[in-house]
Protein backbone atom coordinates (compact mmCIF):
# COMPACT_ATOMS: atom_id res chain seq x y z
CA UNK A 1 0.00 0.00 0.00
CA UNK A 2 1.19 3.70 -0.26
CA UNK A 3 0.61 6.75 2.45
CA UNK A 4 0.65 10.31 1.57
CA UNK A 5 3.45 12.55 3.07
CA UNK A 6 2.30 15.84 3.83
CA UNK A 7 3.37 18.01 2.04
CA UNK A 8 5.65 22.15 3.50
CA UNK A 9 1.90 23.16 2.93
CA UNK A 10 -1.37 21.13 2.60
CA UNK A 11 -4.03 23.39 1.51
CA UNK A 12 -6.64 20.14 1.17
CA UNK A 13 -7.74 17.86 -1.51
CA UNK A 14 -9.71 19.64 -4.14
CA UNK A 15 -8.54 23.04 -2.98
CA UNK A 16 -9.44 25.30 -6.00
CA UNK A 17 -6.50 26.99 -6.91
CA UNK A 18 -6.25 30.03 -8.59
CA UNK A 19 -2.82 30.88 -10.75
CA UNK A 20 -2.21 34.63 -11.44
CA UNK A 21 1.05 35.73 -13.50
CA UNK A 22 1.47 39.52 -14.70
CA UNK A 23 4.59 39.33 -17.23
CA UNK A 24 5.45 36.91 -20.06
CA UNK A 25 7.91 35.26 -18.00
CA UNK A 26 5.39 34.95 -14.94
CA UNK A 27 2.98 33.10 -17.21
CA UNK A 28 5.90 31.11 -18.49
CA UNK A 29 5.97 29.57 -14.77
CA UNK A 30 2.91 29.91 -13.76
CA UNK A 31 1.89 27.71 -16.86
CA UNK A 32 4.25 24.86 -16.06
CA UNK A 33 3.40 24.91 -12.40
CA UNK A 34 -0.58 24.79 -13.72
CA UNK A 35 0.43 22.08 -15.71
CA UNK A 36 2.52 19.75 -12.72
CA UNK A 37 -0.99 20.36 -10.72
CA UNK A 38 -3.45 18.92 -13.47
CA UNK A 39 -1.10 16.60 -13.78
CA UNK A 40 -1.10 15.65 -9.90
CA UNK A 41 -5.10 16.11 -9.67
CA UNK A 42 -4.53 17.05 -6.18
CA UNK A 43 -6.03 20.71 -6.65
CA UNK A 44 -8.65 22.20 -8.87
CA UNK A 45 -7.51 24.82 -11.03
CA UNK A 46 -10.23 27.34 -12.18
CA UNK A 47 -10.25 28.85 -15.70
CA UNK A 48 -10.71 32.33 -14.06
CA UNK A 49 -10.55 34.80 -10.66
CA UNK A 50 -12.27 32.94 -7.75
CA UNK A 51 -13.39 34.40 -4.18
CA UNK A 52 -10.51 34.93 -1.30
CA UNK A 53 -12.57 31.95 0.47
CA UNK A 54 -10.59 29.19 -2.02
CA UNK A 55 -6.72 30.01 -2.47
CA UNK A 56 -4.87 31.70 -5.90
CA UNK A 57 -1.16 32.10 -6.40
CA UNK A 58 0.75 35.01 -7.66
CA UNK A 59 3.66 34.93 -9.65
CA UNK A 60 5.35 37.87 -9.84
CA UNK A 61 8.61 40.12 -9.90
CA UNK A 62 9.94 37.31 -12.70
CA UNK A 63 12.83 39.22 -14.48
CA UNK A 64 16.13 38.05 -15.35
CA UNK A 65 18.88 39.51 -13.40
CA UNK A 66 22.62 39.74 -14.28
CA UNK A 67 24.40 37.01 -12.20
CA UNK A 68 27.63 38.97 -10.36
CA UNK A 69 30.74 38.81 -11.90
CA UNK A 70 29.93 37.21 -14.89
CA UNK A 71 28.69 40.00 -17.32
CA UNK A 72 27.07 37.95 -19.68
CA UNK A 73 25.09 35.48 -17.51
CA UNK A 74 21.72 35.75 -15.51
CA UNK A 75 19.93 34.23 -13.22
CA UNK A 76 15.68 33.74 -13.71
CA UNK A 77 14.18 35.84 -10.07
CA UNK A 78 10.71 35.30 -9.46
CA UNK A 79 8.32 35.20 -6.64
CA UNK A 80 5.75 32.63 -5.70
CA UNK A 81 3.14 33.34 -3.28
CA UNK A 82 -0.34 31.33 -2.26
CA UNK A 83 -2.81 33.43 -0.46
CA UNK A 84 -6.35 32.23 1.02
CA UNK A 85 -9.12 34.16 3.17
CA UNK A 86 -6.90 37.15 2.39
CA UNK A 87 -3.62 35.55 4.31
CA UNK A 88 -0.74 34.71 2.68
CA UNK A 89 -0.24 31.17 3.77
CA UNK A 90 2.78 30.72 1.43
CA UNK A 91 6.23 32.32 0.27
CA UNK A 92 8.93 31.69 -1.47
CA UNK A 93 11.54 33.31 -3.50
CA UNK A 94 13.87 31.45 -6.29
CA UNK A 95 17.22 32.92 -7.65
CA UNK A 96 18.12 30.49 -9.97
CA UNK A 97 20.44 29.48 -13.22
CA UNK A 98 23.54 30.23 -15.20
CA UNK A 99 21.92 31.75 -18.49
CA UNK A 100 23.41 33.35 -21.59
CA UNK A 101 21.03 36.14 -22.67
CA UNK A 102 19.41 34.57 -25.44
CA UNK A 103 19.60 30.88 -23.68
CA UNK A 104 16.56 28.96 -23.29
CA UNK A 105 14.96 29.47 -19.92
CA UNK A 106 12.82 26.09 -19.96
CA UNK A 107 14.95 23.89 -17.61
CA UNK A 108 15.14 26.84 -14.99
CA UNK A 109 11.08 27.39 -15.22
CA UNK A 110 10.75 23.63 -14.91
CA UNK A 111 12.80 23.52 -11.99
CA UNK A 112 11.18 26.25 -10.39
CA UNK A 113 7.94 24.94 -11.12
CA UNK A 114 8.56 21.57 -9.93
CA UNK A 115 10.28 23.02 -6.12
CA UNK A 116 6.53 24.88 -5.68
CA UNK A 117 4.73 22.01 -6.39
CA UNK A 118 6.63 19.68 -4.16
CA UNK A 119 5.96 22.27 -1.43
CA UNK A 120 1.90 22.45 -1.99
CA UNK A 121 0.87 18.52 -2.83
CA UNK A 122 1.45 15.72 -0.50
CA UNK A 123 3.79 13.26 -2.14
CA UNK A 124 1.94 10.18 -1.84
CA UNK A 125 4.15 7.80 -4.18
CA UNK A 126 7.62 8.97 -1.85
CA UNK A 127 6.39 5.83 1.13
CA UNK A 128 5.78 2.61 0.30
CA UNK A 129 4.06 -0.21 2.70
CA UNK A 130 4.38 -3.39 2.70
CA UNK A 131 2.67 -5.41 4.87
CA UNK A 132 3.24 -9.67 5.28
CA UNK A 133 0.13 -11.91 6.71
CA UNK A 134 -0.23 -15.43 7.41
CA UNK A 135 -2.03 -18.17 7.69
CA UNK A 136 -2.09 -17.96 11.60
CA UNK A 137 -3.61 -14.53 11.51
CA UNK A 138 -5.38 -14.08 8.24
CA UNK A 139 -6.42 -10.45 9.28
CA UNK A 140 -3.50 -9.40 8.99
CA UNK A 141 -3.63 -9.39 5.33
CA UNK A 142 -7.33 -8.33 5.03
CA UNK A 143 -6.36 -5.38 6.98
CA UNK A 144 -3.59 -4.78 4.44
CA UNK A 145 -5.82 -5.24 1.34
CA UNK A 146 -8.77 -2.83 2.70
CA UNK A 147 -6.26 0.03 3.90
CA UNK A 148 -4.50 -0.34 0.19
CA UNK A 149 -8.14 0.09 -1.74
CA UNK A 150 -8.83 3.15 0.53
CA UNK A 151 -10.90 1.85 3.38
CA UNK A 152 -8.96 2.44 6.17
CA UNK A 153 -11.56 2.32 8.93
CA UNK A 154 -12.11 -1.54 7.83
CA UNK A 155 -8.95 -1.49 7.52
CA UNK A 156 -8.19 -0.75 11.25
CA UNK A 157 -11.10 -3.03 12.19
CA UNK A 158 -9.11 -6.20 10.55
CA UNK A 159 -5.85 -5.00 12.19
CA UNK A 160 -7.48 -4.79 16.13
CA UNK A 161 -9.05 -8.09 15.18
CA UNK A 162 -5.78 -9.69 14.12
CA UNK A 163 -4.14 -8.38 17.54
CA UNK A 164 -6.70 -9.69 19.77
CA UNK A 165 -5.83 -13.19 17.86
CA UNK A 166 -2.23 -12.60 18.53
CA UNK A 167 -1.10 -9.54 20.90
CA UNK A 168 2.71 -10.41 19.90
CA UNK A 169 2.19 -10.44 15.74
CA UNK A 170 4.58 -7.73 14.93
CA UNK A 171 2.85 -7.55 11.43
CA UNK A 172 -0.08 -6.90 12.82
CA UNK A 173 1.24 -4.60 15.14
CA UNK A 174 3.34 -3.06 12.05
CA UNK A 175 -0.25 -2.30 10.48
CA UNK A 176 -1.66 -0.23 13.19
CA UNK A 177 1.18 1.31 13.51
CA UNK A 178 0.78 2.56 9.71
CA UNK A 179 -3.11 3.21 10.64
CA UNK A 180 -2.56 5.50 13.31
CA UNK A 181 0.16 7.42 11.30
CA UNK A 182 -2.43 8.11 8.41
CA UNK A 183 -4.85 9.93 10.93
CA UNK A 184 -0.99 11.55 12.05
CA UNK A 185 -1.20 9.83 15.28
CA UNK A 186 2.35 9.73 15.34
CA UNK A 187 3.47 8.85 18.59
CA UNK A 188 0.73 6.37 18.77
CA UNK A 189 2.25 4.81 15.83
CA UNK A 190 5.60 4.87 16.78
CA UNK A 191 4.51 2.96 20.02
CA UNK A 192 3.33 0.03 17.79
CA UNK A 193 6.33 0.40 15.37
CA UNK A 194 8.44 -0.02 18.04
CA UNK A 195 6.50 -2.85 20.04
CA UNK A 196 7.04 -5.23 16.58
CA UNK A 197 10.79 -4.10 16.59
CA UNK A 198 11.16 -4.95 20.14
CA UNK A 199 9.48 -8.71 19.37
CA UNK A 200 11.17 -9.29 16.26
CA UNK A 201 14.12 -6.53 15.07
CA UNK A 202 13.66 -5.43 11.99
CA UNK A 203 15.13 -2.67 10.05
CA UNK A 204 11.93 -1.81 8.26
CA UNK A 205 10.09 -1.24 11.36
CA UNK A 206 13.31 1.08 12.89
CA UNK A 207 12.41 2.94 8.88
CA UNK A 208 9.20 3.34 9.92
CA UNK A 209 10.31 5.08 13.18
CA UNK A 210 12.56 7.38 11.19
CA UNK A 211 10.06 8.03 8.77
CA UNK A 212 6.92 9.28 11.68
CA UNK A 213 9.58 11.47 12.57
CA UNK A 214 10.13 13.42 9.37
CA UNK A 215 6.27 13.17 9.01
CA UNK A 216 5.74 15.02 12.29
CA UNK A 217 8.19 17.32 11.64
CA UNK A 218 6.79 18.48 8.28
CA UNK A 219 3.16 18.78 10.06
CA UNK A 220 4.64 21.12 12.40
CA UNK A 221 6.09 23.10 9.73
CA UNK A 222 2.16 23.00 7.84
CA UNK A 223 0.74 24.33 11.22
CA UNK A 224 3.45 27.20 11.43
CA UNK A 225 2.56 28.37 8.11
CA UNK A 226 -1.06 28.66 8.49
CA UNK A 227 -0.42 30.41 11.89
CA UNK A 228 1.99 32.51 10.33
CA UNK A 229 4.61 32.44 12.12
Amino acid sequence: MTEAVPAKVNFGRDTTMYIRSINSLDSRIAEEIGRKLTEDGYYKLPMQRISDREAYMTISDTKLVPKSGYPDHFQLKTDVRIFTGGQNLYHRGFLRGNLLKNEKIDHVVDEISTDVVHDISPHEKDLYVRVRGSKENPSVELGAKACKAGNWKQGEAYARQALQQKPDDPEALFLMGVIERKKMNYALSSVYFTKADTIKPSGKYKKAISKNKVMEQNDKYTMQQLAGE
